[in-house]
């Protein structure tokens, strides 16, 4: 539950994610350059893109991760209030069915501004369907399970979190085989730039220990 959440978040934040190359370097089409200017309007035009911006840009990634992370915060909100629900239903009244009507629009809502985003132009080798409702259900389904869960339960996690870090940090990061595979890319490129008379870049003056005990 816990890994699944930030799972479907990251998928919100890539579908809507702004393309960096053309934001960072000003390059891009007449159309982007159009719908990245017509962003800079009033904070409601943006919100639900009354100008159907159809290409995504810095601006409107920042906004979607703004609200991702603001919907992410109302799921913890709203599912304390639902968990009395399941705990107690005998003693439920109708001033707090309608706080609960209160705190749960905001989901649906905040859901409804990120459809209205314009969508990253990068082919993704990962999709999903029913963005961003399919997700944002998943996140408020984990959540939910997650405010059930006792405090002993979130010790125990705790406690094998930081136990998986610490290994991790102290051997994993460094024998992992990403990290050798790259370290022998950047000594054979070093080594061919080397035999062709090429100046050697800052890159390649630093070469793991790993890869030096292996060649030695």
């Amino acid at each position: 539950m816990a890994a699944s959440s930030p799972v479907a978040s990251c998928v919100l934040i890539l579908r809507y994610d702004g393309d960096d190359r053309r934001d960072g370097r000003g390059i891009g089409t007449g159309r982007a350059l159009a719908d990245r200017a017509q962003t800079n309007c009033n904070l409601w035009r943006q919100l639900f893109n009354t100008n159907n911006i159809t290409v995504a840009n810095g601006k409107s990634g920042r906004l979607v991760t703004f609200l991702i992370t603001l919907y992410f915060t109302w799921c913890f909100v709203f599912s304390h209030f639902l968990q009395k629900v399941e705990i107690e239903p005998g003693n439920i009244t109708p001033p707090y069915i309608v706080l609960l009507v209160i705190t749960g629009l905001p989901l649906p809502l905040i859901l409804f501004i990120i459809s209205r985003q314009p969508r990253s132009s990068t082919q993704l080798a990962f999709k999903v369907p029913l963005v961003p409702w399919l997700p944002g259900l998943s996140i408020f389904i984990n959540v939910y399970l997650m405010v059930r869960l006792d405090v002993m339960t979130w010790v125990r996690f705790g406690i094998w979190i930081a136990i998986g870090l610490l290994i991790y940090f102290s051997y994993g990061i460094r024998y992992s085989r990403q990290r050798k595979r790259e370290s022998r890319l950047v000594l054979q490129e070093a080594t061919e730039n080397s035999e062709s008379g090429l100046p050697l870049h800052n890159d390649y003056t630093e070469v793991p220990l790993i890869i030096m005990n292996n060649t030695s």
